[in-house]
């Protein structure tokens, strides 16, 4: 039997699988340990990982990371707020308070929680299991 383990941080996620025999970190697709918390929106599709660090200056209004400091958070916080400054994508407030980030990508707009955002990064790092 196999245990698969995700250690997702602010700038870098680690998979991990425990065997029998020990614990192996498993490689991502540029045979590296770590793969960048990094989600980005391209013209035609969505980037995460090493590909969204690569297409991040192209697209870095429609870029996200540092994404698992919002969760669980509220707006109207000030540190939140202070947080927010230094991003380059757009918030707002949702129904219960919580953080909304807006982006643009095909001429579309499109609203996102951090939760969904890190949905999307929980996909990818199971693609890499």
């Amino acid at each position: 039997m196999s245990v698969v383990g995700f250690d997702i941080g602010n700038e870098n996620c680690v998979v991990a699988v425990v065997k029998q025999r020990g614990i192996d970190v498993l490689l991502n697709d540029e045979s590296k340990r770590e793969t960048p918390a990094m989600v980005c929106f391209g013209e035609k599709q969505r980037f995460m990982g090493f590909a969204g660090v690569a297409s991040a200056m192209m697209n870095l209004k429609s870029t996200i990371s540092q994404v698992k400091r919002l969760i669980g958070r509220k707006l109207s916080d000030v540190d939140v707020q202070n947080e927010l400054k230094k991003l380059p994508f757009k918030t707002s407030e949702g129904p219960d308070g919580g953080i909304l980030i807006h982006l643009t990508n095909r001429g579309e707009s499109h609203t996102f929680t951090p939760v969904q955002i890190l949905a999307m990064l929980f996909a990818h790092l199971k693609e890499i299991t």
